[in-house]
């Protein structure tokens, strides 16, 4: 049953309340907590409060600290030498593996968690699969565009060496717009 600040304020703002709660000093009192719902306009008794207190505030609570921890772990692998995206994928990988031996063995409640854990972890391995292909990839395109930079830079010499033979055939005279375009086509070949 919803308590008296959650049948008050819209879902937005009620997570907002639970996040203004979870900052304020002493946010857990009950006094607090009434003085809070004052300020949005809520009238509500001790026993109201502590019923907001010890049912959403207590979830929320639950939920930055579970989400701390897992950001706390993450960091942990990460310093270990993984990327990021590594430390993270091995963290939910534990967090799946464990969920799944916490479940019951029985009951169809029991199975579609089971699969929706199964599916959860082959998307974490597939995008893991995916990101390393495109490492790959991208890798692969860096040595391709190096060899094309290098095999231009190789035409462009030639172009130069050659336009500097001619002029220095030339004996002091200058190269033409067309011996130029010639000298071009003939080393790109265009």
């Amino acid at each position: 049953m919803p308590t008296k600040i959650e049948s008050s304020l819209p879902p937005e703002q009620f997570l907002a309340f639970c996040a203004e709660a979870a900052r304020l000093p002493g946010g857990t009192r009950l006094r607090v907590i009434q003085e809070l719902a004052e300020r949005h306009g809520i009238s509500i008794s001790p026993p109201a409060a502590a019923a907001f207190r010890d049912g959403p505030l207590a979830d929320y609570l639950a939920e930055l600290k579970a989400k701390r921890e897992l950001a706390e772990q993450v960091g942990v692998v990460a310093q270990n030498g993984l990327a990021l995206s590594d430390a993270a994928a091995s963290v939910l990988t534990q967090k799946i593996f464990d969920q799944t031996l916490a479940l019951d063995a029985g009951g169809d409640d029991a199975l579609k968690k089971s699969g929706a854990l199964s599916a959860a972890l082959a998307r974490l391995r597939a995008g893991d699969q995916r990101a390393r292909a495109l490492e790959a990839t991208l890798k692969l395109r860096d040595e391709q565009l190096a060899s094309l930079v290098l095999e231009n830079d190789t035409k462009i010499n030639a172009l130069i060496d050659g336009l500097e033979k001619q002029a220095a055939a030339a004996r002091g005279g200058k190269l033409t717009c067309a011996q130029i375009r010639a000298k071009i086509k003939e080393v790109y070949g265009a």
